[in-house]
């Protein structure tokens, strides 16, 4: 119960700490109306392939969304997209070997404290014992409750032991039909005492063996719990099998915490998935996304996809060297804050036209892992706290985050700041947003 309230609070903190980086959807933005751009990417993948553990199990760990909202029609493009029925699927899978590993832990616990009980009794005179050993009946209730093939031989011993009372009292005692049901009863109690006798050995193993967690089980056990089975057989088939009462138990090793999962198994890597396409708000009038046997939108989308995302990034970065490097000219506000958990610092700038950059550097090592931009004037949103230009998050080495990895460094130093094209500018002129150069050049981008 204690690990069950762990991670439910452990996931109400990560929804929270991480709720700014849901990714926009038709229907979580908040405005079609006002033609924009903006750009969002999270990668909670380590170097091994591995979502990282701190990070929300139930989003995506590795998704990049672009979205154009003009003349009140949307365009989403998604790098990364996994298919939300395989992602259920996956996840259901994971709660089925949950509960198995449960159940086997609650049989097991159960059966450790019948047999303790058992011992200790055994341990007493009979003459000063003030129960007698009841175990062979608990182990029996035990048995029915976990164990589906004692569970069927039971039942078929019910209607046995029924039908062999009918054929005693209507066809007489020593007819061929009373012998033939009773030697059918007494081979199947003699089926279940099998069962009971091997559940005891292959359980007592186990609980002997200690299971590890996240660890497969053993080779000698696996070979006890087989022993006398020629061929596995599904624990849950009930049909008549004369080798039943010797099949093992399935395996329930441990499934792992759930925020150590990923069911994602789609990454951004630069070539886009999924596409969408709304002429009304809110509304999906054009899906499409790639499978295994088609690869449409990749071929047709990734080049525009890409160059959209590298313009509007430079862009903005271009704007941001300016403006930090001409701090009292442009009137920028600027905050530098160490992490005080980490090793690295953050940069947050505010311009003149509440655009708010924020570039983090989390853990010193020289390379940015957060970039985001947004401005306040504008009434779109996709997430409450979400950065609603660009939004990029845990960056790594790869495209686009090969853009911004030594922007920190860049700004502190003063190097590769880009001043042809902007250096006339006055204190209360407004350096054009690459969002809006953009726009201009859409109806031609979406053509080609």
């Amino acid at each position: 119960m204690n690990q069950i309230c762990s991670i439910f609070l452990l996931q109400l903190t990560i929804f929270s700490l991480y709720a700014g980086e849901v990714s926009p959807t038709m229907k979580n933005i908040s405005k079609f109306d006002e033609d924009r751009f903006f750009f969002h990417f999270v990668n909670y993948i380590d170097k091994d392939g591995n979502r990282i553990f701190d990070s929300n199990s139930n989003s995506d760990p590795s998704l990049a969304s672009l979205v154009v909202i003009r003349d009140s029609q949307t365009y989403i493009f998604r790098d990364g997209y996994d298919d939300r029925n395989e992602v259920s699927s996956r996840l259901k899978d994971y709660q089925k070997q949950v509960s198995n590993y449960r159940s086997r832990r609650a049989f097991l616990k159960e059966f450790r404290d019948i047999i303790d009980e058992r011992q200790k009794l055994s341990k007493i005179s009979d003459e000063f014992k003030k129960k007698k050993d009841n175990s062979n009946y608990y182990l029996h209730g035990l048995y029915l409750k976990y164990d589906s093939i004692y569970k069927s031989i039971d039942l078929e011993k019910k209607k046995a032991i029924s039908e062999e009372y009918r054929q005693k009292k209507f066809s007489g005692e020593n007819s061929p039909r009373h012998i033939s049901s009773k030697e059918k009863l007494e081979a199947l109690l003699k089926e279940q005492e099998a069962r009971a006798s091997f559940l005891e050995k292959a359980l007592t193993q186990e609980m002997n063996e200690g299971e590890k967690p996240n660890s497969e089980p053993s080779q000698n056990s696996n070979k006890a719990s087989s022993e006398g089975a020629e061929t596995k057989v599904d624990a849950n088939d009930t049909k008549d099998n004369s080798n039943r009462s010797m099949n093992p138990l399935p395996p329930a090793p441990n499934p792992g915490e759930l925020n150590t999962k990923n069911f994602y198994t789609i990454n951004a890597d630069g070539i886009v998935d999924y596409f969408s396409y709304s002429r009304n708000a809110r509304t999906i009038d054009l899906e499409k996304k790639d499978t295994d046997s088609s690869k449409t939108v990749s071929e047709k989308y990734s080049n525009l996809y890409n160059t959209l995302v590298e313009r509007l990034i430079k862009a903005h970065l271009k704007k941001l060297k300016y403006l930090y490097a001409r701090k009292n000219e442009t009137g920028s506000r600027t905050l530098t804050e160490a992490n005080p958990i980490g090793k690295g610092k953050r940069i947050i700038l505010l311009a003149n036209d509440n655009t708010r950059y924020s570039i983090e550097d989390w853990d010193g090592d020289g390379i940015t892992e957060t970039f985001e931009v947004s401005n306040q004037s504008y009434n779109i949103q996709y997430a409450s706290d979400s950065a609603n230009i660009i939004g990029m998050y845990n960056c790594n080495k790869t495209k686009p985050c090969d853009l911004i990895q030594s922007l920190l460094v860049d700004l502190e130093n003063g190097s590769n700041i880009e001043l042809s094209s902007v250096q006339t500018l006055g204190k209360d002129q407004v350096i054009l947003g690459s969002e809006d150069e953009l726009l201009k050049d859409w109806e031609e981008l979406i053509k080609k």
